[in-house]
């Protein structure tokens, strides 16, 4: 039997994240009060420029103090055509962006009230394509977890740098490499758009046993 492990549910996550699916049981904190600063609002691309972090815009109020399933989304700016104007501009040219293009382009016009649910919506959509298993959620929080490894906000924007037991990068074929170099911690959908069905196999070869 796998052990547990516990992470938050993050927008589009990265190869980083998805690879805890392959060497744990993982459960999702459903139960959390948002915190900002974090990939649970945002996700990171590759563009001919460089990296392109896109945020999700979230109605005003102290979401800091809000459980997380209650935190809203604010449309007053259409942010999904932005990002969606984004990624087609980033990947356009990628070699399975037909494949999965449209997929995507859906779940961020789907237009939920909730930040949670456009997450889940993600996350599903990556899961699916990766051919990982739907995981569990929490069903109440708790500042411990004795039950496995607690990796809630061990994946932030700002530490992308710090170490990873159960994480070794593989560098794989990507759009502007040959004048960015390689760019790591992206959003899985990069893999994804430039590797297609042989995304799985280069995500399996990421997991690392300490």
């Amino acid at each position: 039997m796998q052990d547990s492990l516990l992470i938050e549910l993050q927008l589009f996550p990265s190869l980083q994240y998805l690879s805890k699916w392959l060497g744990f049981s993982v459960i999702l904190e459903g139960e959390e009060h948002y915190r900002k600063g974090s990939f649970r609002n945002r996700y990171h691309l590759a563009t001919a420029q460089g990296k392109l972090a896109l945020s999700v815009p979230l109605e005003k109020g102290k979401h800091q103090q809000l459980p997380v399933r209650e935190v809203k989304i604010d449309y007053k700016k259409d942010w999904p055509k932005q990002h969606w104007r984004s990624i087609e501009t980033a990947y356009g040219k990628a070699p399975f962006f037909d494949y999965y293009g449209e997929e995507i382009r859906a779940i961020l016009e789907s237009r939920p009230s909730h930040l949670f649910a456009l997450n889940w919506a993600a996350l599903q959509f990556l899961l699916e394509h990766f051919q990982l298993e739907t995981p569990s959620f929490t069903a109440q929080f708790s500042h411990q977890f004795e039950a496995g490894i607690d990796f809630r906000n061990q994946i932030r924007p700002q530490q992308t740098k710090a170490p990873d037991p159960y994480f070794a990068p593989l560098p794989y074929p990507q759009l502007f490499e040959d004048r960015l170099g390689f760019l790591a911690h992206l959003s899985a959908l990069d893999l994804l758009f430039c590797m297609g069905p042989e995304a799985p196999y280069y995500l399996a070869q990421q997991f690392k046993t300490p």
